[in-house]
């Protein structure tokens, strides 16, 4: 059975469009982000192959082997715009991975979870109100020796990465703020990232996300077809 994560409740806005738009899918599916399904269709996620989807004001996962019919519900969102921006962000991303791997970054080492902030890049990173951060990275082999720098006070905090582990909690002090901003630097790779703090429930985080610009964790949730 597919997965309605949320519907949104909207007063006074115009509702134009009853078509389904993919906002993510795994490699292994004939359907790619940005395409626009019309209604009176079905949708199938083939075995092993996630994909979701935003029909009307809700987004629907469709999980390996299940189906979902395109219903005729209207929504105040403009697919046609959404379509272009998601393909855009794709396309954006996939070519800096490739740099990323020409420069020795791991290249598809992606972190398994959208929410943990990727140390290897330099992004814009969204967090959910009232949890924090995690720092993510490919294990190292050996322990590392890190600082991470707050921006706005010029604060350095050192710390270590222990070997064999790919991720480490927030070593900041405090919360970061909305809009704040800071530099980490891992055995000389430096790297510089923003946050902005956002809520709701799937489709607001996921329209926030695109607002922030908040594109790489985007990126992440389109290629592995799931939140």
């Amino acid at each position: 059975m597919c997965v309605f994560f949320t519907v949104l409740t909207l007063i006074g806005v115009n509702l134009v469009h009853a078509d389904a738009l993919v906002v993510a899918a795994s490699d292994n599916v004939t359907l790619r982000v940005g395409d626009i399904i019309p209604k009176n269709r079905t949708i199938k996620a083939d075995d092993g192959a996630r994909i979701v989807v935003l029909m009307g004001d809700a987004l629907h996962s469709i999980e390996p082997g299940e189906r979902l019919d395109v219903q005729d519900v209207p929504s105040a969102h403009d697919l046609d715009r959404l379509s272009m921006d998601l393909r855009s962000i794709l396309t954006t991303w996939r070519d800096l991975e490739g740099v990323k791997t020409l420069r020795g970054g791991g290249g598809g080492d992606l972190p398994p979870d959208p929410w943990l902030l990727d140390v290897q890049v330099d992004a814009t990173h969204c967090v959910k109100d009232n949890e924090m951060p995690a720092l993510w990275s490919p294990a190292p082999l050996s322990t590392q020796q890190a600082v991470i720098i707050d921006r706005s006070s010029e604060r350095e905090v050192f710390f270590a990465w222990p070997a064999g582990q790919d991720r480490i909690p927030w070593p900041a002090d405090g919360t970061p703020a909305d809009g704040s901003r800071y530099v980490t630097e891992i055995t000389g790779d430096r790297r510089r990232f923003s946050f902005w703090r956002i809520g709701g429930n799937d489709l607001s985080l996921f329209l926030a996300m695109l607002e922030k610009g908040c594109h790489y964790q985007i990126y992440r949730i389109m290629i592995r077809g799931a939140f």
